[in-house]
């Protein structure tokens, strides 16, 4: 079957076994013959503060070092097919599918970012202002890293990509603007990939409205469906 890499969102966040309302949809993707494989990368709580904290001014660093090895396992797995696997995630963890597609192009068929962080230096230069000082702690200090931001931001290397994306943004979102998304698109159309952008006028860094997050899932499953098993 086809192998379908799922970060969580945070990065402090963690993936447990069970099910959620956000990801009671991953189950219509299991239905229809495609494996999900949900990594506890660097960054994630329940493993102890070093392994939490080591991701902290190191985005793009020791959590694509992480991606890369996941789904370097991932294609040595013998009952999954290596020529059809995806990338999926929200938040950060569009970042990572973001950082998987641009740094580790050759290994998709492809991927969905949903309210992704694209751009570092823009992400840190347009948080909404109670958030400035967690993200130069967090992220980095544009004062000092500038220079790493950039060349850790996957927007510096979207000219690398090689799969299609289904990209999903909110409009009101404070914790992810808008703008992330657009500088993905924008790019990717440029460079003539094939790209889908759902925007929903209504929504944040999420869903609030049930028929928002049945539409936005709904074309999450059904693309991934497409792309990767017919």
């Amino acid at each position: 079957p086809p192998p379908l890499l799922y970060p969580h969102g945070g990065p402090w966040g963690q993936s447990l076994s069970g099910v959620a309302h956000t990801t009671i949809h991953l189950l219509a993707l299991v239905d229809r013959s495609i494996t999900v494989v949900v990594p506890n990368i660097h960054g994630s709580t329940g493993y102890g503060k070093p392994w939490q904290e080591a991701i902290h001014k190191d985005w793009g660093g020791i959590d694509l070092r992480d991606l890369r090895a996941v789904s370097d396992w991932l294609v040595a797995q013998p009952d999954l097919d290596p020529a059809r696997l995806g990338v999926y995630g929200g938040s950060y963890g569009g970042f990572a599918t973001l950082l998987c597609v641009t740094r580790i192009p050759e290994r998709w068929r492809c991927a969905v970012d949903l309210f992704g962080v694209a751009n570092l230096v823009t992400m840190i230069e347009h948080a909404q202002p109670n958030w400035r000082r967690f993200l130069r702690r967090w992220i980095g200090d544009l004062a000092t890293d500038r220079d790493k931001l950039v060349e850790r931001s996957p927007v510096t290397y979207l000219d690398a990509v090689l799969c299609p994306l289904l990209v999903i943004q909110g409009t009101n979102d404070p914790r992810v603007p808008q703008e992330e998304s657009d500088q993905v698109v924008e790019r990717l159309r440029a460079n003539g990939g094939r790209v889908e952008y759902l925007v929903i006028e209504d929504e944040g860094h999420g869903f609030t409205k049930r028929a928002n997050a049945d539409r936005a899932y709904a074309r999450i499953v059904d693309f991934l469906t497409a792309e990767l098993t017919l």
